[in-house]
């Protein structure tokens, strides 16, 4: 009797699609190991079992006859918790913002990743060095050659980055949460002869480390005390022009951004109620550095809108929970939004 499999013999895998759509890497290629978690992987392969409404001389109950089952129409899902190191953060962010830059020469190698505001054609990705847009390929590995699975043509389809300013151990650090959606999905193989690269050196981002820039209105909240913060980044990915194999031949998107953060309760901060009723501008800096400078990562949003009143409890504390969806100009975003450098090559543009 073969042995159970544990969940730490699992391993998530991820590489940048050099060719563009429909050129996936190769199961002997190259991939870089990321910070799953052991224990959240979920993959949905999206399968859909229909019954045939026909007469009913098998019975009145659903029938062995009258059955379909397809596999091909459906976008398909990897997803994953993650702790948050820099080395290896960055198909995260470009797979969900869909807009990103790589400093290719000059260390520490910067990423700047921007919201995308425009149609995508996905089907027309070619090389990521050129265009905006990168695709990828995931790839998950366990203890067999025979039984890995493959996602191709895959995007961000929901990324959630949180930090705990109250958390201690490794809950103090920054923690993700990615489904990846894309439209082909393989099992049973043997990826024996791919290349997983070791994960880098760690280089997490400490919540205790970072500050928490934000205005509202009038209302200053520099380097303000905050507790908890969540970052939330959907896009919201249909599938299109199906091909006549039933794959879908290109994505639909509706990006939706949203933030959620606990602040105490004081002098300043109680404005934000008053904020609120008066629709005023949110815009906010998180982060634990200039990542210009140093391995550091950084949030920069300077548009958004309040969409719950503040007015919260924490115990017997009155607090303040800033919920808000946050906004281009005119079609514009911070080409900064997200930052980081890690030192490593992502064949970005």
């Amino acid at each position: 009797m073969a042995a159970d499999r544990h969940i730490r013999q699992t391993i998530v895998a991820v590489a940048t699609q050099t060719s563009g759509w429909g050129n996936a890497i190769a199961n002997d290629g190259t991939f870089q190991i990321v910070n799953a978690i052991a224990g959240t992987i979920r993959v949905e392969p999206t399968v859909t079992s229909n019954q045939f409404n026909y007469y009913a001389a098998a019975g009145i109950m659903d029938s062995q006859t009258r059955k379909y089952i397809e596999s091909t129409t459906g976008l398909k899902t990897i997803s994953y918790d993650f702790i948050v190191n820099l080395n290896t953060v960055a198909p995260h962010f470009a797979g969900a913002f869909l807009e990103s830059t790589e400093d290719l020469i000059i260390a520490p190698k910067l990423k700047t990743y921007t919201p995308v505001d425009t149609v995508v054609d996905f089907a027309s990705l070619t090389d990521p060095t050129s265009d905006d847009t990168a695709l990828h390929t995931i790839a998950i590995s366990n203890i067999a050659a025979s039984d890995g699975i493959k996602l191709e043509d895959a995007i961000v389809e929901s990324l959630t980055i949180t930090a705990d300013n109250t958390a201690s151990g490794t809950d103090m650090l920054w923690r993700g949460s990615v489904t990846w959606i894309g439209r082909v999905m393989t099992d049973s193989v043997n990826l024996s002869g791919a290349t997983f690269t070791a994960l880098p050196t760690a280089d997490y981002i400490k919540s205790g480390d970072c500050t928490l820039n934000m205005t509202i209105g009038a209302t200053d909240l520099s380097d303000t005390c905050w507790r908890r913060f969540t970052f939330n980044y959907n896009n919201n990915t249909a599938p299109d022009c199906m091909t006549t194999d039933g794959k879908a031949g290109q994505y639909k998107i509706a990006p939706e951004i949203t933030i959620e953060v606990d602040i105490p309760y004081n002098t300043t901060s109680f404005a934000v109620l008053d904020n609120y009723v008066d629709g005023d501008n949110i815009a906010f800096d998180f982060g634990n550095g200039n990542p210009a400078a140093t391995e550091a990562g950084k949030f920069d949003f300077e548009y958004g809108e309040l969409t719950a009143s503040p007015y919260e409890y924490e115990g017997d504390y009155h607090a303040i929970r800033v919920s808000a969806r946050m906004l281009s100009n005119a079609g514009s975003w911070n080409a900064a939004a997200f930052s980081h450098a890690d030192g490593t090559t992502w064949n970005y543009k």
